[in-house]
This record gives structure tokens, C-alpha cells and sequence, in this order.
């Protein structure tokens, strides 16, 4: 019987955080108050910016465009600050216009160790190097979707029979390796390979 080994490469959820900027708005009376949503979408990029450490200006850029298209203003973001937004969301009744959307990200426990043989991720979570590119097919879960039906202009036909199918886990991938001993193994070859550089010019 195979003991369970040590993780070392984990997927862990976190969210992305994207806004549509053209519905960030204040109106009355059914008319959008210019003086209004200009003050909203500073108070939105000032939030943005102090909860996900953003450069201000650049913030108040993407959420001032003129543009109904999603733009993204954090990727992988860790829980707490994620729930720090949503409390400010709740607390200033702010919510059309900003989007937080369920993501994963990938994480080291051991950082380098073997990471020569392990590879790593890029942002969108595909493998770029070692195993986790050889293996990245195997490793790479199925995303979730909806089926349903749209008509001759492409919009949506309301239908009890939509079928929703969830997302599914990639495979898990076990190694020989011991991370113990390649641990022991790359200190005392961190050891030699200074000792040598130290050692020129003798």
C-alpha cells in the first residue's frame, strides 16, 4: 500500500475581480447623474486600490472607460482581501458594475525544491515548464458551462431543459521522488557549487 506523500504543487481557489465600467453609475430620475458617477468611480478606484495594493490613477483609468466590456483589475486574489471587498460592497450598497469570479491558482509549498523537474504556471494556469507542462493535459481540470439555446441573432432562448454541467478536478500526479532527500541532496550541491566559486582564482 502507497503512503500518501508531501503536496508539491497544489491548485488553491482564489478570485478575479473585474468591473464593466459603463455600468458604474449614478442616476436620477432615470437619467445619469454625471457629477454623481464621477464621484462614485473615484470612491470605487480609491477602494480597489487601497484593498489590492493598485497604483490609484491607473485604477481610476479602468473603471472611468467608456466601455461595457469586462476589464480585469485583480487576478488571484487571496480570500481575505476578496472578503474585505465584499464587506465594503455591502456596507456602500455598490455592487452593479463589479465583478468577482472564482479562480485557482497555483502554489509551491516547498518553493524550489525540484523545480527543475516540477516546472511551473503561468497566470491562466498552464503548465510552461517540466512536468507541469509534459503532464498539463492530465493536470488541467474541465471548467464548468451551461448548454442552452440562442437564436438568429445569438441572444439567449429561455428554456427549462438548459443543461448545466460542473466543472471537474484534474488528475493528481504522484512522483518517486522524496522530498527529503532531493532536499539534503540540493543543500550540500548549493554547498559545493559555492565552495568551488570561492575556490577560483586559487
Amino acid at each position: 500500500m502507497m503512503l500518501p506523500g508531501k503536496a508539491l504543487a497544489i491548485s488553491a481557489q482564489v478570485d478575479t475581480v473585474s468591473i464593466n465600467p459603463n455600468s458604474i453609475v449614478v442616476k436620477e430620475k432615470g437619467k445619469i447623474s454625471t457629477e454623481k458617477t464621477t464621484a462614485l468611480k473615484e470612491k470605487v478606484a480609491k477602494t480597489f486600490s487601497e484593498i489590492f495594493s493598485l497604483d490609484y490613477a491607473e485604477t481610476l483609468e479602468k473603471v472611468s472607460k467608456d466601455t461595457s466590456a469586462a476589464i480585469t483589475v485583480a487576478r488571484k486574489v487571496e480570500k481575505d482581501k476578496v472578503d474585505k471587498l465584499r464587506a465594503w460592497m455591502k456596507e456602500e450598497d455598490i455592487y452593479s458594475g463589479i465583478n468577482i469570479d472564482e479562480d485557482t491558482k497555483r502554489y509551491y509549498p516547498y518553493e524550489n525544491l525540484a523545480s527543475s523537474l516540477i516546472g511551473f504556471c503561468g497566470d491562466d494556469n498552464n503548465g510552461l515548464d517540466g512536468l507541469e507542462l509534459a503532464w498539463d493535459s492530465v493536470l488541467t481540470g474541465t471548467p464548468g458551462k451551461i448548454v442552452t439555446a440562442q437564436n438568429a441573432i445569438q441572444q439567449s432562448i429561455p428554456d427549462e431543459n438548459q443543461t448545466y454541467i460542473p466543472a471537474e478536478n484534474g488528475s493528481d500526479l504522484t512522483l518517486t521522488l522524496d522530498a527529503n532527500i532531493q532536499s539534503i541532496v540540493e543543500k550540500y550541491l548549493k554547498q559545493a557549487c559555492i565552495e568551488n566559486k570561492c575556490g577560483r582564482g586559487r
